[in-house]
């Protein structure tokens, strides 16, 4: 009698002990998810939104040649933004191609979502003069400020801190929206995404030589303080709001920070439809 009666005990004891476990157990997981959900909340009003590896996966996993975003990050950060040659004059140290591009597509659709195709190619044709043929294999069309007449692709970033090139834009097809070639420090946190490679930035040797032997010093992606995530998110908006969304309220914006890109419109395209961009422009003959 006294051993059933012991048992019993135990086997009471095991219930509770299993019950309060599992109740433990749920209100840790619980509290897991309402933590995160704040913290995600609490994030998503920036305009530089973090970038998710996991998310976003999918969408930009590969390019071609099986060229990830962050195997193009790494390449970029490893050359340089530039560099200074001899002790002389600034260089280049990486040459961008399409790769380049495409891969930022993915980023820049997350901040605009464009027209449908009929109404993106007639606004195309309305400020630019081009025709975009969406059955064409053809992913993006090129558009020249320098010489609108153009039509050969050319990969530069619009700086001419080192040489004068054209200042060009793409019009990206299926996303229907333009943008610049950006390279990928210059609208992306890669320090908090990507902290392999911002560790191996911070440790990478600066002073190399050529082919030649010629001295070389390299300018870091991390040390250039004239670079704006921030902004240059802001200026692709504006462009494409103002523009195929007919956002008035993004004219100052661009008037005051996109001046060349503002002021090409018109003497190159011979293109504004607010009077105040006219004004402006004519202001500064």
């Amino acid at each position: 009698m006294e051993k059933n009666y012991l048992l019993m005990i135990h086997i009471v004891k095991y219930k509770f002990m299993n019950k309060l476990l599992k109740q433990i157990i749920s209100i840790t997981l619980v509290t897991f998810v309402l933590l995160s959900c704040k913290n995600k909340n609490n994030n998503s009003d920036k305009i530089d939104k973090s970038f998710d590896k996991k998310k976003d996966t999918n969408i930009i996993n590969k390019v071609k040649n099986n060229d990830t975003l962050e195997k193009i990050l790494e390449e970029q950060i490893k050359s340089g933004k530039s560099a200074l040659y001899n002790n002389s004059f600034d260089i280049t140290t990486y040459k961008f191609g399409p790769k380049d591009l495409e891969i930022t597509i993915p980023l820049l659709s997350r901040y605009y979502k464009g027209l449908d195709n009929k109404k993106f190619g007639e606004k195309i044709n309305e400020i630019f003069g081009r025709t975009i043929n969406f059955n064409s294999n053809s992913k993006y069309l090129y558009i020249n400020f320098d010489n609108k007449e153009d039509r050969k692709y050319k990969f530069y970033r619009n700086d001419n801190s080192i040489e004068v090139r054209p200042y060009s834009i793409f019009a990206i097809k299926g996303k229907n929206f333009i943008t610049q070639l950006y390279a990928i420090p210059e609208i992306l946190n890669y320090k908090d995404k990507y902290p392999k490679i911002a560790e191996y930035e911070n440790k990478m040797r600066l002073n190399r030589k050529d082919s030649s032997g010629v001295p070389i010093k390299i300018f870091r992606w991390k040390d250039d303080k004239n670079i704006s995530i921030q902004n240059n998110l802001k200026t692709f908006i504006a462009r494409n709001k103002y523009l195929f969304d007919d956002d008035k309220s993004q004219l100052d914006w661009l008037l005051e920070n996109d001046e060349e890109f503002m002021e090409v419109l018109i003497s190159t395209f011979s293109y504004y439809k607010d009077k105040k961009h006219k004004n402006w422009y004519d202001s500064r003959e």
